[in-house]
């Protein structure tokens, strides 16, 4: 990873930041439309549960109305042919609705066991139905009364349709409320846990994106930084080394250049040492031997060096004539012992093997 990002131009580094905060942004937005997604599912899942639990309420009312209307039928005169039939219209309503709530709760996407206890209760609401119908026609009908045996016998029949369908709708409710109880645990739970999970995942993901910008941007700008420091030292002279970088980019390129004119410019110092110590054949090479810079050193060294050869030469004429004055100056014994003085003095003087005087 480290090696790719080196290799990668300034350009690439820009948009490698972007994208990585782009993808993390991207990974926010995908679990977050997952988790609205789940909380959407779990609503719907409450609001079925919530029209079950109504619907289950509502039959619940039927069943208790289908028992008022079996009293109300014991209470009607039998000679009170409009009571009489408010009553039968009342029953047979009530029975339809019945049947209609409850198809309604077969209608709903609930679990098995909810709609298993609805399946369970179509056989004893229709026996209670029946048996509803029949204590409604006993009570209205002149030749019974309410402690005949047919009616009391009616009666039994009655109250066990009437206790076996409560206990199946007693079952049924209890399922519904607790499958909607459930599901908004469920929910609170859930809307709670993706909220703390956004938030770590969040906080998680600004922090990695925030490291890896500030990595990858110290990557752009530290070789920047000491790329200023050294041509500051440089424009004011001072001595400077060359700069490690990683860089494969455009900074690293122009590194690479600073590098080069630093090394180029240790060697003008060293080049310069040597022939200011006047070591004129000096083998150090700068800017590859080539250029103006070069050749105006060239002939720095070229003339300073004519020069000090000259001066060598006058030096050399200068020190031999006094060297001879002295020679002169100091003989007094005769002109054999000169010319002794003389040649020996010359000899010496030039460093040759011998010489003579004719």
């Amino acid at each position: 990873m480290k090696k790719l990002i080196n290799n990668l131009s300034v350009r690439g580094k820009i948009f490698l930041i972007i994208g990585i905060n782009l993808f993390f942004l991207l990974v926010i937005g995908v679990i977050s439309y997952n988790g609205l997604n789940t909380l959407n599912n779990i609503k719907e899942e409450i609001t079925t549960n919530s029209s079950a639990l109504q619907y289950q309420q509502s039959a619940d009312m039927m069943h208790d109305a289908l028992r008022g209307d079996c009293f109300n039928a014991m209470l009607t005169e039998k000679t009170d042919w409009e009571g009489k039939n408010v009553v039968r219209a009342d029953i047979k309503d009530h029975s339809q609705n019945f049947r209609d709530q409850l198809k309604e709760l077969n209608k709903l996407k609930l679990p098995s066991n909810v709609v298993s206890a609805v399946q369970k209760v179509g056989t004893p609401l229709e026996n209670y139905i029946v048996t509803s119908n029949h204590m409604v026609d006993a009570a209205l009908d002149k030749k019974y009364n309410r402690y005949s045996p047919f009616f009391v016998n009616l009666s039994g029949e009655f109250e066990t349709a009437f206790t076996e369908l409560e206990g199946k709708m007693e079952k049924l409710s209890d399922l519904i409320g607790k499958q909607s109880h459930l599901k908004m645990e469920e929910g609170n739970r859930y809307a709670a846990n993706i909220k703390l999970f956004l938030i770590i995942l969040i906080i998680s993901v600004v922090l990695v994106a925030v490291l890896i910008s500030l990595y990858i941007s110290n990557r752009i700008s530290n070789p920047i930084n000491e790329t200023k420091l050294v041509l500051d030292r440089l424009s004011i002279g001072e001595d400077v080394e060359t700069i490690q970088v990683e860089n494969k980019d455009e900074i690293g390129a122009m590194v690479e250049s600073i590098n080069s004119v630093v090394t180029n410019m240790n060697a003008v110092k060293e080049y310069v040492s040597e022939v200011g110590s006047g070591n004129f054949d000096t083998d150090i090479t700068i800017f590859n031997n080539q250029g103006a810079i070069y050749s105006s050193l060239n002939k720095m060294r070229e003339s300073l060096k004519q020069t000090t050869e000259d001066e060598k030469k006058r030096n050399w004429a200068t020190e031999g004539l006094a060297k001879f004055g002295d020679i002169l100056r100091g003989n007094n014994d005769g002109l054999e012992a000169l010319a002794d003085n003389i040649i020996s003095g010359l000899v010496k003087y030039l460093t040759a093997n011998q010489g003579g005087l004719f």
